[in-house]
């Protein structure tokens, strides 16, 4: 059997360099290209140092292993040689080292630069629009129907024709190569705008192997017909090569082929850390009793209640007023679960002060500390925490438990905004009061008692993860057993003084909309797709004695704004510690013990008030600019979702829908993964099985790769025996992927995006594609059998730059590293945005705001959501008095205002935090 082939027995498609400008939806085209073309893809950034810095023969030798390459999208603009990097070497390259390219969105700017055509911004950008693509259909477009597609840009392409505007098809006179760009061949045009004009969408080189489209294929609201393209730019390309029988000569084989993230425990790569460190931790979990040995099972007692009410639980166990790790999930006004898909059981940790181990993060120096109580542990500079985190769940995993019990121990905490910037290599400024409140950005309470609530069935578990902690577990059930209702909290006379007594600092709303500016001129430059734009409103209480004050304050959020991922914590000693008050509407991201993982970002409200009803609601969130921010985050969590578990293992399943709450209606989408990679198995598997009924029956011959299939979500039964798609709702909910509406123009209900990241292929294009490669299989085999020897034996034992997009066992600790900090609280692309946010936002932490908050479970699951209409105190609670901080934020597109943005941003943000601290 060749080498060149899968476990399948079916030849290997092309090897192509992908060239990432960093893009937040990177992921997502190496995806579609593995997908369509069974491409095995190579990734480098445009600036990888081992180019960057050497001789251009150094980047031919290594473009010479690849049979094309792919110029991916990026913030920024071609006038700028930071932002493209080595993409523009690609249109010069000498001709004996010319080969295929594919440029998408700055790729393809960067490819009509090279030949001539000026880059210019446009008078309306494009970001997040779903527009008909015009062409006539040959070339990359060649047996495409009609065409719909995400465009994601500020700039645009000018050839140099004539300025038009307001016409509906492209004149025939656009269809040819203008005077200033006689080599470069239009073949698509957008004409859906009549301020913009006709926006040029696709171009061709005359005789070079070079294509481009400036709107993005792999969007999940570009149609199969636009995605297309892909399946056509290799035809071409694969044909190409054909004709070029010196350059299949000097294609060597690539050692990258062969590798993995070697010395890595997934794609994202956290390195595994081993340390005598966690020889002496062990040693004190085990004997300080805090974990029960390997393998034994979880001690749990279950008792019915007609209560379950989270205060009334907290409050008859005293746990106000101590170390706290609540985690609730909202009820309405019937006291049931205000959405079951997103949570029915709220978890609650039964800390000590003394036992209980706290796990602290700086990220200043990468400092970790573990504590107990006052006491350091431990403390060690230059930690990779991630590591360590997923070392400590691997350490005291647990096999055996309840199954309903989304959460039978472990660590319950927060990973603060500046934590999540670290992971991308953002380097925060520090808080200029860290001296005098000396706060993590990441810590975590290991649980070890724990009580869960459920707020559908009326059970009640008791759970203890100690070795021989029965007699606490039944204790507890027998205390709980005398639970009785609880009235509506009512405003204790100190915390109604203190409120009162307090001070409000608010930003100001001509720096707020100066800042909005700043974020538009940063969007039309091309910088950014969307900037989430945030700032701090900062509540002064004077000195108080109540050790209850936050869970008092806590208790009236919830009464007035109940969501479904509430969260009381109180971490570190009484006058050192930090309190979060959180009423958050946003899961960012869940994973099951069985391997199937969840985000759900909303971008979109409309509070409910003045008669609103559901259809006014779903009117005004289907405007443009709506649909537009919560695609671009779309985009990015699959990009965030691939960049782990790989193409096939990721669906949409909700893609903006209205979801209605107690308060407000909001725009919702539904990103679910397979951590198991059995998804693209499976798919895998259906395609062979369809191939062999095809050759059997003689349509295809026996070389012809498969096609992808794409199955009726509505005749579909998988996935249907999976329990539910969050950790805190196991039984309520299945990530199988359900068919919906579409928002998107000419996508279908049955389009792929609702249930595959796949894209279809006509049968007669597939066995093209493949015949060709195949083809040039062959002649590989035969051409290059004198000249590979030499040139293998050249390159062994190097190591190549870059990574091979692989399969790889993935985890939920990998899956939130390479989640942060939240996109819905960023924009796109992430790290772009973020520097941008950075400055703009005058280099003030955000903390725990814009972070995230919840669960490790020691039996593999975890349940995250993102920390807004969030108050978080810090400071003494004596003395000096405390400070409440809450967090606003607002979305800048490039439309709009800033007072617009600021009534917004007040609107959505400030009312939460106007109700707590007024009207008392």
């Amino acid at each position: 059997m060749p080498s060149d082939v899968d476990p399948y027995g079916i030849c290997a498609a092309p090897r192509i360099l992908f060239v990432d400008a960093y893009d937040s939806f990177a992921n997502n085209i190496v995806a579609l290209l593995q997908q369509s073309l069974n491409a095995h893809v190579t990734s480098i950034r445009i600036d990888h140092p081992d180019f960057s810095h050497s001789s251009p023969a150094h980047f031919h030798r290594f473009l010479d292993s690849f049979d094309a390459v792919v110029a991916g999208p990026g913030p920024g603009t071609v006038a700028n040689p930071q932002d493209t990097g080595l993409i523009p070497s690609l249109w010069t390259l000498p001709d004996e080292h010319v080969l295929p390219v594919l440029g998408i969105c700055l790729g393809f700017q960067s490819l009509a630069h090279a030949f001539g055509a000026t880059i210019e911004r446009l008078p309306e950008p494009r970001h997040g629009i779903i527009t008909r693509v015009h062409h006539q259909a040959h070339s990359l477009f060649g047996d495409l129907r009609e065409v719909y597609a995400t465009q994601y840009h500020s700039l645009h392409v000018n050839l140099g024709f004539p300025l038009l505007s307001g016409v509906p098809h492209p004149p025939s006179t656009l269809w040819s190569p203008s005077t200033q760009c006689p080599n470069l061949r239009p073949l698509a045009w957008d004409c859906d705008s009549a301020q913009n004009g006709p926006v040029l969408m696709s171009v061709e080189h005359v005789s070079k192997p070079f294509w481009g489209v400036q709107y993005h294929p792999e969007s999940i609201c570009t149609d199969s017909e636009g995605a297309r393209i892909v399946q056509n730019w290799w035809a071409q390309s694969s044909r190409w090569l054909l004709s070029r029988p010196s350059r299949r000569h000097r294609r060597m084989r690539n050692p990258l082929a062969k590798s993995s993230a070697a010395g890595q425990d997934f794609q994202h790569g956290i390195p595994f850390a081993k340390d005598t460190c966690w020889d002496n931790l062990h040693c004190r979990l085990v004997q300080s009793s805090l974990v029960n040995r390997p393998g034994v099972h979880v001690e749990y007692k279950c008792i019915s209640s007609a209560e379950n009410d989270v205060r009334g639980i907290c409050e008859l166990l005293e746990i106000p007023g101590h170390e706290a790790a609540v985690l609730e999930s909202g009820l309405n006004k019937r006291k049931q679960p205000i959405r079951g898909e997103t949570g029915s059981k709220s978890i609650i940790g039964c800390l000590e002060m003394e036992r209980n181990l706290r796990v602290e993060y700086f990220v200043d120096g990468q400092v970790l500390e573990l504590r107990v109580g006052r006491h350091l542990l431990h403390r060690e500079e230059g930690v990779n925490i991630w590591s360590y985190l997923k070392h400590l769940i691997e350490l005291t995993h647990v096999k055996q438990g309840p199954a309903d019990s989304p959460f039978w121990g472990g660590l319950i905490g927060f990973v603060s905004y500046e934590a999540g910037l670290e992971t991308i290599d953002v380097k925060p400024t520090p808080d200029p009061n860290a001296r005098k409140f000396r706060k993590p950005d990441l810590a975590f309470a290991f649980v070890t008692r724990s009580i869960i609530v459920d707020h559908i069935s009326h059970r009640i578990y008791i759970q203890s993860i100690r070795d021989g902690d029965g007699s606490w577990v039944q204790s507890s059930a027998r205390k709980l057993s005398t639970l009785t209702s609880h009235p509506p909290p009512k405003p204790s006379a100190n915390l109604s003084s203190n409120l009162k007594e307090s001070s409000v600092s608010i930003p100001l709303s001509n720096s707020y909309e100066n800042k909005v500016r700043a974020c538009q001129e940063s969007i039309r430059a091309g910088d950014s797709y969307e900037l989430c734009l945030t700032s701090q409103t900062t509540i002064r209480l004077p000195r108080t004695s109540s050790s209850t004050f936050a869970w008092h304050l806590y208790t009236r959020l919830r009464h007035l704004n109940p969501a479904p991922f509430g969260g009381y914590i109180r971490l570190g000693p009484r006058g050192s510690g930090i309190d979060i008050l959180s009423s958050s509407p946003e899961r960012f991201l869940s994973w099951t013990r069985q391997g199937r993982c969840q985000y759900r970002p909303i971008k979109g409200t409309v509070q409910k008030k003045d008669g609103v009803t559901r259809a006014d609601a779903a009117r005004i969130l289907n405007s443009s600019k709506e649909r537009a921010e919560n695609l671009m985050i779309v985009d990015l969590v699959r990009h965030d979702l691939h960049g782990v578990v790989g193409a096939g293992n990721v669906r949409v399943s909700k893609l903006m829908g209205v979801e209605e709450y107690e308060t407000v209606f909001q725009l919702v989408s539904v990103i679910e993964g397979d951590l198991t990679g059995r998804w693209a198995e499976e798919e895998r598997e259906q395609e062979v099985l369809l191939l062999r009924g095809l050759q059997q029956q003689g349509v295809v011959g026996s070389g012809t790769a498969p096609p992808t299939i794409i199955g009726n979500p509505e005749d579909s039964s998988e996935d249907s025996d999976h329990p539910a798609s969050t950790a805190a709702s196991s039984q309520t909910s299945s990530l199988a992927p359900s068919p919906c509406p579409s928002p998107c123009p000419g996508v279908s209900a049955s389009h792929p995006i609702h249930h595959s990241s796949s894209t279809t292929m006509p049968p007669r294009l597939r066995r093209e594609t493949a015949a060709n490669a195949q083809s040039l299989h062959n002649h590989e085999g035969d051409d290059d059998a004198a000249a590979a020897p030499e040139e293998e034996e050249e390159g062994e034992g190097k190591e190549e730059p870059g990574h091979t997009a692989t399969k790889t066992a993935a985890t939920g600790i990998a899956i939130l590293h390479a989640s942060l900090p939240p996109g819905s609280m960023t924009g796109a692309p992430k790290k772009r945005s973020c520097e941008l946010l950075h400055a703009i936002e005058e280099h003030e932490p955000r903390g725990v705001y814009s972070g995230v908050l919840g669960y490790l479970d020691v039996g593999g699951g975890g349940d995250f959501a993102v920390v807004i209409r969030t108050a978080y105190g810090e400071g003494a609670e004596e003395g000096e008095g405390r400070r409440e901080k809450g967090g606003l934020e607002g979305r800048c597109g490039w439309g709009g205002d800033g007072a617009e943005y600021t009534r917004g941003r007040v609107c959505r943000d400030g009312g939460e935090v106007g109700e707590c601290i007024g009207d008392v």
